[in-house]
């Protein structure tokens, strides 16, 4: 691994901190509180590597935790729009691209499909 990434411009990290905070209703309160929601695409920390492969000018990140590829997805949609630039992440060791007008729906089906080889659909039905 490389000590820096040159591909990050300065400003990245401002499209993630810049999100607002998300909550939910605490289950154990019974709703009286509430909890926050992390949001699971981060910026691709300056230690780590470039995502491989990613289209030049592209906001490079990094998915924490126990994420599914919908919800990243859907955030680097997010950040797509707001910073007029594709997303790339690696989700499973695969690529995955999020340009400003891409339907997240698409990009995590299609991702779907070549990660499985098959849709959601006939994935869910060979349980």
């Amino acid at each position: 691994m490389s000590t820096t990434n040159e591909t990050t411009r300065p400003d990245d990290g401002l499209l993630f901190s810049s999100r607002p905070t998300r909550t939910q209703a605490c289950a154990h309160c019974g709703g009286r509180g509430s909890v926050g929601q992390p949001y699971w695409l981060v910026p691709n920390p300056p230690s780590m590597d470039p995502v491989q492969d990613a289209p030049e000018g592209a906001v490079h990140a990094f998915v924490a935790g126990s994420a599914f590829i919908q919800e990243a997805t859907r955030e680097a949609s997010e950040i797509a729009k707001r910073a007029q630039r594709p997303v790339a992440f690696e989700f499973l060791r695969k690529l995955v691209v999020v340009r400003p007008d891409d339907d997240p729906e698409q990009v995590w089906r299609a991702w779907w499909i070549g990660f499985y080889g098959m849709t959601p659909e006939q994935s869910a039905a060979n349980r």
